[in-house]
């Protein structure tokens, strides 16, 4: 009825090498290259006009190959003045009776690809190849040298590999790629990001630092910036105080700070030409009362140039140590 028991019992041989490398296939993960700290792991030895491929175990669908301790060599042409691009590479030829060989073929411009062939598995007269290296030549001289031909891993390097980030998932790329979060829509519409009909806007930093703001007109700090101001365009002012704040708040040399950022549109002074962005910020968690701890910040910017200054004005005399730390453009 056409069974048979690999491996059974038997008096008559009836294990095939078929039969052995479907296994061995299978004991290397479906992977191919060569077989990690046997020989000299396959290393591309150039000396003048020869190549040399060292000793070790090539592993091509589960078939093995193995180039002993003399290594396998090859020789080019030593009046060739043409630059010549070669592909080495190792061929499991089944329709002959398994029989395997390195062979090389080059091309002019670039180096030549090779067609992987069969699988062995299932084509059991089939034809298989594995590239094993590059190089150039030209003049009797060998360079360029790359082996191309990888290790198999074992199992645990794979896993380590997966651990450390070296490979991703399938499903990870699918996710780094996925136009929906929580199930809510991703989209870009007429350069604007969406998530289903909410607007996400787009935040670039155009200036950061630590300036101390003043009002004092003679000592209103000069700032340049990235990019310059924009007409109607809205920004995000941020700003730091280590003045007066209530207990809990981080602290940064020695001293408590508390940072405070508002929202404000850029606007055209229509007598000076200038663009400017106002705005008030009152710094809660002080002790102060509701008229008081109010600082009105300026951000001018001159005509045709990045270089801005930065008035400030308090609602008391007593409010020293504000910073201004930042500038973001908000795009929406």
């Amino acid at each position: 009825m056409g069974l048979r028991l690999i491996r059974g019992n038997s008096d008559t041989p009836n294990v095939t090498n078929a039969d052995d490398t479907r296994m061995v296939r299978y004991a290397y993960g479906g992977y191919n290259g060569y077989v990690q700290g046997k020989g000299r792991e396959l290393h591309c030895e150039p000396n003048g006009r020869t190549l040399t491929i060292n000793s070790g175990v090539i592993v091509l669908q589960g078939w093995e190959v193995e180039i002993d301790s003399n290594g396998w060599s090859m020789e080019i042409s030593q009046n060739d003045t043409t630059k010549r691009y070669f592909t080495v590479y190792c061929e499991v030829n089944l329709s002959l009776g398994a029989a395997a060989d390195i062979k090389s073929t080059y091309a002019e411009t670039e180096y030549p690809p090779i067609k992987e062939g069969d699988d062995l598995t299932e084509t059991p007269n089939g034809v298989a190849r594995i590239v094993l290296c590059h190089f150039t030549a030209q003049n009797g001289l060998i360079s360029n040298v790359e082996k191309v031909i990888n290790p198999i891993k074992y199992e645990f390097e794979r896993m380590q590999d997966l651990v450390d980030g070296n490979i991703i998932a399938k499903k990870a790329e699918e996710a780094e790629n996925s136009k929906k979060v929580n199930g809510l829509q991703i989209k870009e519409e007429s350069s604007l990001l969406k998530v289903e009909t909410a607007i996400v806007p787009k935040k670039y930093t155009i200036w950061s630092g630590e300036v101390a703001l003043s009002n004092v007109e003679t000592q209103y700090p000069m700032i340049s910036l990235s990019n310059r101001i924009e007409e109607n365009s809205l920004y995000e002012i941020c700003c730091k105080t280590r003045k007066n704040v209530n207990a809990g708040a981080t602290s940064e040399n020695g001293f408590p700070v508390l940072h405070i950022k508002r929202e404000a549109y850029a606007a055209r002074h229509q007598n000076t030409n200038t663009v400017r962005i106002f705005l008030a910020m009152k710094y809660m968690g002080f002790n102060l009362s509701s008229d008081e701890g109010k600082i009105n910040i300026m951000i001018v910017q001159g005509n045709n140039s990045t270089n801005t200054t930065v008035r400030a004005s308090f609602s008391t005399s007593d409010f020293s140590g504000v910073y201004l730390t930042k500038i973001i453009k908000i795009v929406e």
